[in-house]
């Protein structure tokens, strides 16, 4: 398979495309085919960065805000949360070991 992938910091001139083999799946992984994406504003500055993203959450620069965290059997109705632009930060999605 296709993917993107980045092996330093810096713009999109390190970003690169590399053929990868499938993915081994195990009983707990759920295997997602993405047909578009976009890239945060965010995300430029931290891959533009010298500094590890960690670093940037350790000094309290950057943090991850999750607004609700759903069961997958509640997947749509998160989905049509997200959609309706009315969550801020993201949306996490529990996966139970078996499902």
């Amino acid at each position: 398979m296709r993917a993107a992938v980045i092996h330093a910091f810096g713009g999109p001139e390190v970003l690169q495309i590399e053929e990868r083999p499938e993915p081994v799946l195990r009983e707990t992984d759920v295997l997602v085919e993405v047909h578009a994406t976009s890239v945060n504003p965010v995300d430029t500055k931290v891959r533009a960065s010298s500094s590890a993203p960690r670093a940037l959450v350790d000094a309290g620069l950057l943090r991850p805000r999750v607004s609700q965290r759903v069961p997958l059997e509640q997947l749509a109705s998160a989905h049509r949360q997200i959609e309706s632009r009315r969550t801020v930060g993201k949306v996490a999605v529990l996966v139970r070991p078996g499902v």
